[in-house]
């Protein structure tokens, strides 16, 4: 265990001295003792790194196209802050594997300041768990004190020498009678063992400004989504992905609704991971999803189904007759289960605020979610454990409202997460209809590899609350879309004719369009 009292010691007796940490404490109370004092590198290692996610801090600390994302660099940023000293400082992230992002900080005299590193791909899957960071940081702490690398250097030489390590280590276990201790791979001051390079780094560096910068961009709704990025000086892009962040394929830019999906994504990856371990301990898991109709909810819950790779099992309380139709909904779960006993359930009930027979649906759910068991009759049949999401139209208070409201809502392990955007951030939700209208494009027309700022400012018209299948209909009766471009000739006239749509047929009149904007998925 390190406290402030042996870090305060440390430092009173060994002045002046660098400092290599690797902690699999996520911001240990004692780190900022170090403040004022000579960091050199500073590891976090994969336990570190999920405990970031496990507090809602982000998601995603590296993006599925190898990009870190825009909550890693924010909190690599503060490192910096709270650590600037004047010499180099670099901060590793290990979010798991082989997998690294790795940020270095010139000294005062530096004009170019924070360099980014990424590694994403995993090479293999070790068959045997074995002992990474530790490794990785011994072979980075020797490769800065012998060699004075360049940080694609440093990534390089430790990724290499910890695959080496990792490899003679497996054998100890796959190969026992030809394992021999004496070949493990050690380091050398000055030069390597082997000159033997698996891994390289084949991007990079990228510039911290630059990356942070398109970050800024891609949510600043004046911008529209269009970029300027340093890989493509001549052109101006858009990203689709950077609008995913939260959950792969489902867009957000609101980001007090990111928070709230973050919450949902990191409830959801416990209890796959409980279930994975100990699925026969394991009790109903429970949230309930608020937000304005045609709000996103059922692709929302989709999306992290598929992403986790749980069971999807969708029920709507309006297409329910009567309230046997809910125990026959209980079957159909167990059913699943039986089918495949191993694969996570996500139940997802819709429209739970809805009435069956004239009344509310809230009590048939109060035993299932704290007993796990279901009434038929006069039998009792049990309900494996399955993560529940109810998605509602009215709020907390209007539920509790309800009969049996009040006890719904206290059975729900994980609250009411709301997906609603109030006050400043309105504006956020005009360039969700953007990045909405272009990944409705991309569905409707798959060969699509450019739009015209026209088309995207034609989304940013749209209403704040307008529906997600409104978007779709509207997309799916553009007219003539050829050689992969869409551009103002395309939008439905028919469709414009319609009164409510006079503003934005007025833009298609006047709008002057630029130059396409290549679109990046």
């Amino acid at each position: 265990m390190i406290s402030r009292a042996i870090i305060k010691w440390l430092l009173i007796n060994f002045k002046n001295k660098y400092w290599f940490i690797s902690t699999k404490s996520w911001k240990p109370n004692w780190l900022i003792s170090l403040k004022n004092f000579p960091l050199r590198l500073l590891v976090i290692p994969p336990v570190a790194a999920n405990t970031a996610r496990i507090n809602n801090e982000l998601n995603v600390w590296i993006t599925k196209n190898g990009k870190p994302s825009k909550y890693a660099l924010e909190i690599s940023r503060k490192f910096y802050e709270d650590f600037k000293f004047k010499q180099e400082f670099t901060t590793i992230i290990l979010p798991g594997g082989l997998k690294t992002l790795a940020i270095q900080w010139g000294d005062e005299k530096s004009k170019e300041n924070g360099e980014i590193i990424v590694k994403h791909d995993i090479l293999t899957e070790n068959p045997i768990e074995t002992s990474m960071a530790s490794v990785f940081f011994a072979a980075s702490v020797a490769c800065l004190l012998a060699r004075k690398p360049n940080l694609k250097e440093l990534i390089e030489y430790s990724l290499n020498f910890t695959n080496r390590w990792q490899q003679h280590e497996i054998k100890r276990f796959t190969d026992p009678n030809r394992w021999d201790p004496q070949k493990t791979p050690f380091i050398v001051f000055g030069k390597d063992t082997t000159d033997t390079n698996e891994i390289q780094i084949k991007k990079g560096p990228l510039s911290f400004d630059n990356e942070l910068n398109l970050w800024k961009r891609s949510l600043d709704p004046a911008k529209r989504g269009i970029l300027k990025d340093e890989a493509y000086p001549k052109e101006r892009i858009f990203e689709l992905w950077r609008a995913m962040l939260e959950v792969d394929g489902y867009i957000c830019c609101v980001e007090s609704k990111q928070k709230s999906i973050l919450k949902l994504v990191q409830a959801v990856n416990n209890f796959v991971e409980l279930h994975s371990i100990q699925a026969d301990r394991l009790k109903q898991s429970s949230c309930m999803l608020y937000a304005p109709p045609g709000s996103g909810k059922t692709s929302l819950v989709k999306k992290l189904a598929e992403n986790n790779k749980l069971r999807f099992i969708p029920f709507n309380i309006t297409q329910l007759i009567n309230r046997r139709d809910i125990l026959e909904c209980f079957d159909t779960i167990v059913t699943y289960y039986l089918q495949n006993f191993k694969e996570p359930l996500l139940i997802f009930v819709d429209e739970i605020n809805s009435k069956i027979d004239g009344e509310e649906a809230y009590s048939a759910f109060l035993t299932p979610l704290e007993d796990s068991v279901y009434i038929r009759g006069s039998k009792t049949f049990k309900l494996p454990p399955c993560f529940w999401i109810f998605a509602s139209t009215q709020g907390e208070q209007e539920i509790k409202g309800e009969t049996k409201g009040s006890d719904f809502c206290s059975r729900l392990t994980h609250g009411i997460i709301s997906l609603g955007s109030m006050g400043k951030e309105n504006e956020k939700r005009y360039l969700e209809n953007v990045y909405v209208g272009v990944a409705m494009i991309l569905a409707s027309f798959p060969d699509v590899m450019s739009v015209s700022d026209g088309v995207l400012e034609v989304f940013y018209q749209f209403e704040e609350r307008t529906k997600l299948r409104e978007i779709r209909h509207f997309v799916e009766a553009f007219e003539n879309v050829q050689y992969g471009k869409v551009n103002l000739s395309n939008m439905p006239h028919e469709w414009l004719e319609n009164k409510s749509y006079a503003r934005i047929n007025e833009i298609i009149k006047t709008w002057r369009e630029k130059y396409d904007v290549r679109i990046l998925v």
